[in-house]
């Protein structure tokens, strides 16, 4: 192997892409953060799809000492804030699309 990376030559390349993030949950329950990612010369995105759990569970690896159990907590508070944050725009077009079904007698 030390042949193959004594041949290596470094170059830089410059490729404009966009990127989108996502969240989906599959029919089984499992959770995914989603990267969508565009080049500018292909019609068709890649798409990174990581575990959720996967994800927590590293971050629980990593941070699992008297130095990182800290980080655990900030990222869990701003967990339980979106969770929150998520729930109450669901109540909230719940609510209205129930109000217009009863104003428009839609049930």
């Amino acid at each position: 192997m030390a042949d193959f990376e004594d041949k290596l030559v470094s170059a830089e390349l410059t490729v404009p892409i966009q990127i989108t993030n996502e969240f989906d949950v599959d029919r089984n329950g499992n959770s995914y953060i989603v990267t969508v990612i565009y080049t500018a010369d292909e019609d068709d995105p890649v798409e990174v799809r990581v575990s959720l759990d996967d994800v927590v569970n590293t971050m629980a690896d990593e941070y699992s000492d008297p130095e990182g159990y800290q980080h655990m907590y900030v990222v869990a508070h701003e967990l339980s804030r979106c969770s929150e944050e998520l729930r109450e725009k669901a109540s909230y077009v719940e609510d209205s699309a129930n109000a217009v079904g009863r104003l428009f007698d839609l049930d």
